[in-house]
């Protein structure tokens, strides 16, 4: 996974005619669920938790988006199928909708399709397969590569953006079950809660140990 800082790498989203630029301060909407799409929108640096509203009223989120991810093409209505909200200061690349149907643009999205539909396969086979402990180590692990730490090494200080909810709904828990697992992990001195919207890792390479047991353990129930 990239950081938030690391530069655009797909050569198609390089040669897309950038109408201008925005920047958003941490906990803005980008942009709601079924509202009518004006410019496609890439994120250039940053963070951005994608959800979507279930039938029940209940917000589901769908995934954590960030550097190069492309928004405003998915529907043929022309219509956003996420509500989008900055976890971090995010810059984005406005583009011109027209541009969806150059050659250039068709690379474009058939790239972003692709990409992300591995990552949200990923995630789905991690949830099926992880208990609750596990899917926690894993998501506190993923810290360190999606908001900016430098390496995962003893002592390292992540930034945790997301609220115990949010974790929750991403990871597909509840949140007493996400709150005791943190508990847990903190308890065997794997991390240390330390408040703030932070988290240290202790024992990195025996949270990577938690969050693989379900390699080791096919049967395992979620």
């Amino acid at each position: 996974m990239r950081t938030s800082t690391d530069p655009l790498a797909p050569q198609d989203y390089e040669t897309l005619p950038v109408r201008t630029t925005r920047r958003l301060a941490r906990r803005q909407r980008l942009f709601d669920e079924g509202e009518r799409v004006a410019v496609l929108t890439r994120i250039e640096r940053g963070r951005v938790l994608l959800s979507q509203t279930m039938p029940d009223g209940r917000r589901h989120i769908v995934d954590i988006a960030g550097p190069g991810d492309l928004f405003g093409h998915e529907n043929p209505e022309h219509l956003h199928v996420y509500s989008a909200e900055t976890l971090t200061a995010v810059q984005v690349a406005l583009i011109d909708v027209d541009v969806a149907g150059s050659p250039a643009g068709v690379r474009a999205i058939g790239h972003d399709l692709r990409r992300k539909n591995d990552r949200l396969r990923a995630h789905g086979r991690h949830l099926a397969r992880r208990r609750g402990i596990e899917r926690v180590a894993a998501f506190v692990l993923s810290l360190v590569d999606a908001f900016e730490a430098p390496a995962c090494v003893e002592g390292l200080m992540c930034a945790v953006p997301l609220t115990r909810q949010e974790i929750a709904e991403y990871l597909g828990l509840t949140q007493e079950t996400v709150s005791r697992a943190f508990s847990e992990l903190d308890r065997r001195g794997l991390i240390e809660n330390t408040g703030r919207g932070r988290v240290a890792l202790r024992e990195p390479s025996e949270l990577w140990r938690v969050a693989l047991m379900a390699e080791a353990e096919p049967e395992a129930v979620v």
